[in-house]
């Protein structure tokens, strides 16, 4: 039987030698090991850093165990005291601190005691000098573009207090009686003793 005509295929042979499948075996080839030859396993790099950082925390992590386990210890010929008994600036630091939580707390005591009383007082100072409408209320006023008027009566009626305390200065009564007792004696001796104008005879 006679061999059949096999015809030339030109884009065929392209394919095989020059194509992409080519190339992958070229490569494929160019990495593979020639026959005795030994290869070792090599970690990329930026595997290799991280490994490697890994690797030197873990170093220092152990290092700083053993430095708090030998701290306590005594060394070679090294003798601790058995003295308890912390420093003489320890024990002050601690009273220092002592003292100042118990004077917060006492003034975060008075302060809750005394707030509503403060506020009222406070209250009361801003309405004698003349503060007396309500802030929402002159607020409003004074947007919409209308007065707020304030008759201030109050400083009057606190003067007739006042003045009233300055005329009646507060002072001592002295009423000499018995062992010959004198208002002649007594009221001079006084006065020299005790500021000006604070004796006066109960007579």
């Amino acid at each position: 039987m006679p061999p059949k005509h096999i015809k030339f295929d030109l884009e065929a042979v392209r394919k095989v030698t020059m194509g992409p499948e080519a190339q992958g075996r070229k490569a494929h080839n160019q990495h593979r090991p020639q026959p005795g030859e030994i290869r070792t396993a090599e970690t990329p790099p930026p595997e290799r850093d991280r490994l490697d950082r890994a690797l030197s925390r873990a170093h220092e992590a152990s290092l700083s165990q053993q430095e708090l386990a030998a701290k306590d210890k005594p060394r070679a010929g090294e003798i601790f005291s058995a003295s308890t008994e912390p420093p003489d600036e320890e024990v002050k630091r601690e009273a220092v601190r002592k003292f100042l939580q118990l004077a917060v707390e006492r003034f975060k005591l008075a302060a809750e005691a005394t707030a509503a009383s403060r506020a009222e007082a406070l209250d009361d100072l801003e309405f004698r000098i003349g503060k007396q409408w309500p802030a929402d209320i002159e607020k409003q006023r004074t947007i919409d573009g209308r007065p707020c008027l304030t008759m201030n009566r109050l400083p009057q009626f606190i003067r007739q207090v006042t003045n009233e305390q300055r005329q009646q200065r507060p002072a001592i009564q002295v009423n000499p009686v018995g062992d010959g007792a004198d208002t002649d004696i007594t009221i001079p001796h006084l006065s020299s003793v005790l500021p000006l104008g604070l004796a006066t005879g109960g007579f």
